[in-house]
């Protein structure tokens, strides 16, 4: 069975490493597919070349959207014929679905892997989400929404919810645990002793990650302990950033904190960590939290999305914009004794062993798709 997937771009997001993990663990003997980036390649498109699979990429502008992809886009579903067309994501939701029924009215399976925020996005998103909600009852066959909030979200804008389907986002057990010595070769490099307290935030720069309340939350934890330091990775997480650099300049100890940028080596970061942490005002689904949970990392997010849902009781959920409450989080966990943080780890690792294990999310697929593509 032919599946073709349509996405925005192959850079390092949720959405798209989702996508490289869903073709990694999917039956090559029952599924063929194809990647059409309707951007460029992109880190995570590379990755999928190297499992075999042909990625297309049409070069679209992000900030200038041209009508001549769409046609491109159309010419190539039509021509290599797919049973289903996937798309990851609102904009390729909108121009995926649009070429696969200009195309030959291809079976369509939409993925939300996003809540919309109209405080938080662009006049761009907010359009593009004004006409998926007057195509979602007419393009796609389903909607498949990575968290229930998305399946909210998506029932509040207009969206048919008897379309929407829940597949969560999985984790790879056997990729993602505890590393020992990847983390004591983070800590090494950032000059920092094995039992140096970290607070740890995977997350790119972005106005929904809520940097500003995560250097709120370091400043009122400094006060209390004064030997914590910070770890922040992700795409433009750097000191060039000039936001960033402001903040850390202005903190009380600037040497309390480190900028990584983007990192490949994930199970090394997390398994550093002492305790793994999220400020996000709105998410979906956020891999960083279930990826530091399988490195047996605890968490203290903000109850954003299917955070609440995620974590369980393996952690601490607080609210969104407080620092104070997410100083504390992080203080009751640092404070802990570490035999209480471990049991912690280990309960978090079983939990999402137990409700998103990547086996049975690819199988969710796999099922979607026989049955889509049957139809």
């Amino acid at each position: 069975m032919r599946i073709a997937h349509v996405i925005t771009g192959l850079h390092v997001g949720g959405a798209e490493r989702m996508l490289y993990r869903l073709l990694s663990g999917m039956r090559r003997e029952e599924f063929e597919h194809e990647v059409i980036s309707l951007t460029d390649m992109g880190p995570i498109g590379e990755k999928i070349q190297d499992l075999g699979i042909r990625v297309r990429c049409l070069g679209m502008n992000r900030k200038a959207p041209n009508p001549i992809a769409l046609y491109q886009l159309r010419s190539l579903l039509k021509k290599w014929k797919p049973r289903v067309v996937q798309t990851w994501m609102m904009h390729s939701d909108l121009l995926g679905g649009l070429a696969a029924f200009l195309g030959g009215r291809f079976p369509v399976v939409w993925g939300v892997h996003q809540t919309v925020d109209y405080k938080l996005v662009d006049w761009r998103s907010r359009v593009t989400a004004q006409c998926c909600t007057r195509l979602a009852s007419k393009i796609p066959t389903k909607i498949v929404c990575c968290s229930e909030a998305s399946i909210s979200t998506c029932a509040a804008l207009g969206y048919p919810r008897s379309k929407m389907v829940l597949i969560p986002n999985g984790f790879d057990l056997g990729t993602l645990y505890r590393d020992v010595d990847g983390a004591r070769a983070v800590r090494n490099e950032l000059h920092l002793s094995e039992n140096a307290p970290i607070v740890g935030l995977v997350a790119r720069f972005h106005p929904q990650k809520d940097h500003k309340t995560f250097f709120q939350a370091s400043e009122l934890l400094l006060r209390r302990i004064p030997e914590v330091h910070f770890v922040l990775c992700g795409d433009g997480v750097t000191l060039g950033q000039p936001t960033l650099h402001e903040m850390v300049a202005s903190s009380s100890s600037p040497a309390s904190f480190h900028l990584l940028g983007r990192r490949d080596d994930i199970r090394s970061i997390v398994s550093a960590f002492t305790v793994a942490t999220l400020s996000s005002m709105t998410e979906a689904f956020p891999l960083s939290i279930g990826e530091a949970m399988c490195c047996e990392t605890p968490c203290a997010a903000t109850d954003v999305g299917d955070v609440p849902r995620i974590i369980g009781k393996t952690g601490r959920v607080v609210s969104a914009g407080n620092a104070l409450q997410l100083s504390q989080a992080w203080f009751d966990l640092l404070k802990m004794s570490s035999a209480k943080r471990r049991d912690l780890g280990r309960a978090a690792r079983e939990r999402i062993g137990h409700h998103f294990s990547l086996s049975s999310v690819v199988s969710q697929y796999e099922t979607l798709y026989g049955q889509v593509g049957a139809g």
